[in-house]
């Protein structure tokens, strides 16, 4: 089982990853996301880079994580697995 300080963590590591990039990072608890050019960075005119820089930071901090989270959020019991 996932806490929600574990959860919490895993997304404040993603968006620290992704600002590292040069990218501002607002995830939602739905698992949508958005990026954007983090301020002081360039615009983003190709979406490449941003694509690489989720890929590799939600590899490295939080698709799993997030993903178990949401799933002991909506299934605690884990009868739908039972």
């Amino acid at each position: 089982m996932i806490t929600e300080t574990e959860f919490e963590d895993s997304r404040t590591a993603m968006r620290r990853c992704m600002r590292d990039a040069g990218f501002a990072y607002t995830a939602f608890w739905d698992g949508g996301a958005v990026a954007a050019a983090a301020p002081g960075h360039r615009t983003i005119r190709d979406v490449t880079p941003v694509s690489d820089a989720l890929r590799e930071c939600s590899n490295q901090f939080g698709r799993s994580i997030a993903d178990l989270f949401r799933e002991t959020l909506r299934d605690p019991d884990k009868t739908e697995r039972a």
